[in-house]
């Protein structure tokens, strides 16, 4: 068995210029020897030799041909007689090397053809178990991912069925007997809506934000993110689940903070606005005290009652400085922000934005959700008066000096027509009643800021002074 491997690394291509080469010395030397050898002795059998050595490199005609060629050689050397009875000699000889040529060559050529194909077959059987491991390594992959992930990962059926899922949709609904076999529409009827409707056909990858139930019928606020795919058990429904009812709250508690932030500041900038009022009614009440036929006089009386008490109920002064704004902000983190939320109203607004916004800057006293509402606010207003105007252009720029960093946000507008009436309540023209730039004024108030308008050739431009802070940026 191990004779036949050997000949086929013998009858290698590479071997086949060789083969020629030793196989023509060999029929020369026995031609040769046989015509020289002078006692009728034959040695035309010995052709059979390179015969063999050339069967495995030559097709059946060359073989053929080559063994003519020996066939006719060991006639004319042959120390028989050259008769009638040549011919059908060298007609059984040719055919009997060629016998023996073939069956070799076929041989060898059957061989070269089992080894190759099970070489083969190795081959392809290495590469599927590579991919059958390589598969279950993914597959692993994606398990490990799937069951450590702390989003809910569901997979449901057509039909709506809860086919898959991972521990963390378990702890999500509180599943405690698990969620496999049961229909989505238990815990998410919003889902089973959208799947109804759309229907399983559909082209289907989105996200929606909907309520959620859990097993003991608690309700919850979830980000849902959708995907349809095809499989050989039919279509499919990914769904990846996340509890974002912390974060409604936490956004809703925030709101609400802000609004009583903002509430008290317009409130006691309202209140400053009365008492400067109330401290020149009680000058004309005190001038009007001089006459002395007033002294006596009840309403007199009763006007400085009612004055004193309205300056009691307008005591309230603006908010004072919070922590955060002691602590100092940081300007560079919020201008990110801003121009990520900037960036789509400018585009609706055909607005063009520049921001000459150096890539450090020191920290200031302020806090960062008013500040904020400060920036947007007059972003907002720029984007409203160049709305009819051929150039649209707002450019945001900063400047820090040893005490103060001073932001400025001017446009290409019409400008304001009467900056003496800006930051006052109710002022005519303006359609939010004046009270966004009064508001703005009073929250950079709460922590020393100060904002001002500045004639332009170009359109309108505000600057807000802010202090720098000595604390730890937050």
């Amino acid at each position: 068995m191990d004779t036949v491997p050997d000949l086929v690394r013998w009858y290698a291509p590479e071997r086949r210029n060789h083969a020629l080469v030793l196989s023509a010395v060999a029929i020369v030397a026995i031609a040769l020897i046989d015509w020289l050898v002078v006692p009728n002795i034959g040695l035309g059998f010995l052709y059979v030799f390179p015969i063999l050595l050339l069967a495995g490199f030559l097709s059946r005609r060359e073989i053929l041909l080559l063994t003519l060629v020996c066939a006719v050689l060991r006639e004319l050397f042959s120390p028989f007689h050259h008769n009638v009875e040549s011919l059908p000699r060298t007609v059984f000889v040719w055919v009997g090397f060629t016998a023996v040529g073939w069956f070799l060559r076929e041989l060898i050529y059957n061989r070269q053809q089992a080894i190759e194909h099970v070489a083969r077959l190795q081959s392809e059987v290495e590469l599927r178990i590579s991919e059958a491991q390589r598969r279950e390594d993914a597959e692993r992959q994606v398990n490990a991912l799937i069951e450590s992930s702390p989003a809910a990962i569901l997979m449901v059926t057509e039909s709506g069925s809860i086919e898959l899922c991972n521990e963390a949709a378990r702890r999500l609904f509180r599943a405690e007997d698990g969620l496999l076999g049961k229909n989505i529409a238990r815990f998410m009827p919003d889902i089973a809506v959208i799947q109804n409707r759309l229907g399983m056909g559909s082209s289907l990858r989105t996200g929606v934000e909907c309520r959620g139930m859990r097993e003991d019928g608690e309700i919850f606020l979830g980000n849902i993110w959708m995907s349809l795919f095809h499989t050989h058990a039919g279509l499919r429904v990914a769904i990846i689940v996340s509890d974002v009812s912390e974060q409604l709250r936490d956004r809703e508690e925030g709101g609400l903070e802000q609004s009583l932030a903002n509430s008290r500041l317009l409130v006691s900038a309202v209140s400053h606005e009365v008492r400067n009022l109330c401290s020149a009614v009680a000058i004309a009440h005190t001038n009007l005290g001089r006459v002395q036929a007033l002294h006596e006089n009840t309403d007199y009386k009763s006007l400085g009652m009612l004055v004193d008490g309205l300056r009691q109920l307008a005591s309230a002064e603006l908010m004072p400085v919070t922590k955060a704004a002691q602590e100092g902000l940081q300007l560079r983190t919020l201008f990110d922000d801003l121009r990520i939320v900037l960036q789509p109203a400018a585009e609706e607004a055909a607005t063009e934005l520049v921001w000459n916004v150096p890539a450090e800057l020191p920290p200031v006293r302020a806090d960062r959700q008013g500040l904020f509402q400060v920036f947007l606010n007059l972003s907002y207003n720029s984007f409203r008066a160049m709305r009819n105007c051929p150039v649209r252009i707002l450019t945001v720029s900063t400047k820090a000096d040893l005490s103060l960093v001073t932001i400025r946000f001017c446009d290409t507008g019409p400008g304001v027509s009467r900056p003496d009436q800006l930051f006052k309540l109710f002022q005519s023209g303006s359609n939010s009643s004046g009270i966004g730039l009064y508001i703005s004024r009073a929250i950079l108030r709460s922590y020393g800021a100060e904002i001002r308008y500045e004639f332009s050739d170009s359109g309108a431009c505000f600057a807000i002074e802010l202090l720098r802070s000595q604390g730890i940026p937050n």
